[in-house]
């Protein structure tokens, strides 16, 4: 009875786990066929463009039937792996590092204040941490700040050009860690096309100048998913160990990977279920101990080194006030100056909270009162964090060119309007249905394939998409969970290419029967094939 449970329990999760990610994906797909998000440069203000569905189903059946069609090709890049991984890592950093060498840009808003924090506290300068200033506001970048402190001690004023450095190394790492997540759930097939869409995925270059956190966090949690599922197949602690140390550095970097950790928990939890380990138990205990040290940790070292209170900043809550009113950039996007709210109720944690409140109650009554208006907030909201296909990539770029001084090619390819710009905003807004497209047809046709253990980024995702629904949005936000799909897309690229050529062989098969058996046999041999087998088993096989 009780082995039986645990599978009952085991076959639910997975099933909640992966429907759920199938409901998300497909409504994310029909999002990205009907229209586009875009963000004008100088007020990010989002625009919505209707896209051409028809056309672009066109597109991703070609596409299918071309992967169908160069499956010898891809193969043969398969088998030289090694040369086509490394040349493409060869024009993938020279064209990054070009890329980072001609965007020379000024640090602005919080990157700049986290720059300068890290300038004032090495200097014995605590005004940022005193009330008013920008870390006793926002206490979470205090992980940035003890990070970036090194850098700051050895390259000095080039403190910004090692920090993109390192970001390419990042990046470079997190395609490396995509091709070990892909080879470890799908075959070696899907691992080499992991890494190369990670590196070709453009959204992400323009992080590379981002002085904040999303690489090296974004990095840190894929590899933390990699290794805890390690530890899954072999029990050796020490991938747990790796694990906790990857996450624990990722949610100092950023805490939105809290959502990574939270769904390795939940995995964990339901395999110490069904495993009946309680080793697992232990682990999860450790993740958490790992999240609240990367989420805390800093803020309790620069409390001993400042002597100021540094962990009773803005509350959580008006993320999800901001999250649930209007904003000159989108639905639910930032809006209002949170410092000067703050300081306006006197940087009272107490008197905060209970303005949110009454914020986030008459928000949901409206909603409620004017449910048009809320289901139209709403799928703005999504539309404009989860749709723009540069996830705001472009963006962040441009708000550091103050002084105009970027070359006109390069205004070209980052200023909404440019010539370039349109072109590969175009291109990336097929990528995007193209992963999304491919997500869906994993969903159809690995059920065999559906481990629990193999949904941790899903379930991830998962947990991005439903938090940022009252959460505050940004694409900077959804950029880190979006990613994910890449090995999924590719998985399910490769298995209806599989049967593809499964059914286009009984086609052949029923051709020869019929030419040397007679149009009576192969009428016969194809009613009881029908009879064995569904359409909906042949090409669907949908399993939620």
């Amino acid at each position: 009875m009780g082995f039986r449970l645990a599978d009952w329990i085991y076959k639910l999760s997975r099933k909640i786990a992966f429907g759920v990610f199938g409901i998300i994906c497909l409504y994310l797909f029909l999002l990205s066929i009907f229209s586009t998000c875009v963000i004008w440069y100088d007020t990010e203000s989002t625009f919505y463009i209707k896209d051409f569905p028809l056309l672009l189903m066109a597109g991703l059946a070609g596409l299918t039937g071309m992967v169908f069609l160069c499956r010898r090709l891809l193969e043969k890049i398969v088998d030289r792996r090694m040369a086509v991984m490394g040349i493409a890592t060869l024009v993938w950093a020279a064209l990054a590092f070009v890329f980072i060498i001609n965007t020379k840009i000024e640090l602005v808003y919080d990157q700049q204040l986290v720059y300068q924090a890290v300038i004032k506290l090495l200097e014995g300068d605590y005004s940022p941490w005193q009330p008013g200033g920008y870390m006793h506001a926002y206490p979470f970048q205090n992980g940035l700040v003890l990070l970036y402190i090194p850098l700051r001690i050895i390259f000095r004023d080039n403190m910004y050009m090692a920090v993109q450095v390192i970001n390419l190394l990042f990046m470079e790492l997190l395609a490396v860690g995509f091709y070990k997540l892909g080879e470890r759930y799908f075959g070696i097939n899907v691992a080499v096309f992991s890494y190369l869409g990670t590196l070709s995925f453009l959204p992400m270059w323009g992080y590379l100048k981002y002085m904040y956190g999303n690489l090296p966090g974004l990095c840190l949690a894929v590899w933390a998913v990699y290794f805890l599922t390690k530890y899954l197949e072999n029990d050796k602690r020490r991938y747990a160990g790796a694990s906790a140390g990857c996450i624990l550095f990722a949610v100092a970097y950023k805490g939105n990977f809290l959502v990574y950790a939270i769904a390795m928990c939940i995995v964990l939890l339901v395999e110490c279920i069904v495993r009946k380990k309680g080793a697992y138990l232990c682990v999860t205990a450790l993740l958490a101990v790992a999240v609240m040290l990367g989420a805390n940790g800093a803020s309790w070292i620069m409390r001993g080194v400042t002597g100021y209170e540094t962990n009773r900043g803005i509350p959580k809550t008006h993320w999800i006030t901001m999250g649930l009113r209007e904003s000159y950039v989108a639905p639910g996007w930032y809006s209002g100056d949170s410092r000067k709210w703050f300081e306006e109720n006197d940087f009272s944690i107490e008197t905060c909270i209970k303005d949110d409140l009454e914020q986030i109650a008459g928000s949901v009554q409206r909603f409620w009162n004017d449910k048009e208006y809320g289901r139209d907030f709403f799928a703005k909201k999504i539309a404009s964090s989860w749709n723009n296909p540069t996830f705001e990539g472009f963006a962040i770029v441009v708000k550091g060119n103050l002084k105009g001084t970027l070359d006109y090619w390069m205004k070209d390819i980052l200023y909404s309007g440019g010539v370039m710009n349109t072109i590969l905003t175009v291109v990336m807004d097929i990528i995007q249905s193209i992963y999304l497209f491919g997500a869906l047809l994993y969903m159809m046709y690995c059920r065999k394939e559906r481990e629990l253990n193999k949904a941790i980024p899903l379930v991830a995702l998962t947990g991005g998409f439903l938090m940022h629904i009252f959460w505050e949005a940004k694409c900077q936000y959804t950029i880190i969970y979006f990613i994910v799909l890449i090995p999924y897309a590719f998985a399910g690229y490769q298995e209806c290419a599989r049967r593809l050529g499964g059914v286009l062989s009984d086609i052949a098969a029923r051709k020869k029967v019929l030419k040397n058996e007679g149009v009576w046999k192969f009428a016969v041999l194809l009613g009881g094939d029908f009879g064995a087998f569904s359409l909906q088993r042949r090409f669907c096989d949908v399993y939620f």
